[in-house]
């Protein structure tokens, strides 16, 4: 997986493993206002989950046991948010998810956050304040 600071102002550029192709997405200020506010309503409500679950993970490999979900395990939650990242990748960087594995998809998620200083779960206003 390649990331690489852009020359264009305001978007992200990678390269998926093994793929010539550059896809681009702009930062997360730059996106649609809605598209934004739709994937930052859907991290902020999966966020809890999504740490229990690293956490559960975390618990099964020290034990060297499976994971066990939380009792509050909601999959609905998690389809949301995945299917406003798909909607994203779609929108700017057409290819791109049908192209990546899910892993390459969640690296390229963080990196691309991390680039725009917000971390899923976050509003704009708190990463800046």
């Amino acid at each position: 997986m390649v990331f690489k600071p852009s020359f264009k102002q305001n978007v992200f550029e990678f390269q998926l493993s093994g793929s010539k192709k550059k896809f681009s997405i702009p930062l997360r200020q730059y996106i649609s206002a809605d598209l934004a506010e739709r994937l930052e309503e859907a991290a902020t409500t999966a966020q809890p989950m999504i740490k229990k679950i690293q956490e559960a993970k975390e618990l099964a490999s020290a034990s060297g046991e499976d994971p066990v979900l939380p009792d509050d395990f909601d999959p609905d939650m998690l389809a949301s948010l995945s299917r406003i990242q798909r909607e994203l990748f779609e929108k700017y960087a057409p290819g791109c998810y049908a192209a990546g594995t899910k892993g390459e998809i969640q690296e390229v998620m963080q990196e691309w956050g991390r680039v725009s200083n917000i971390e899923l779960g976050e509003s704009s206003a708190s990463s800046s304040s």
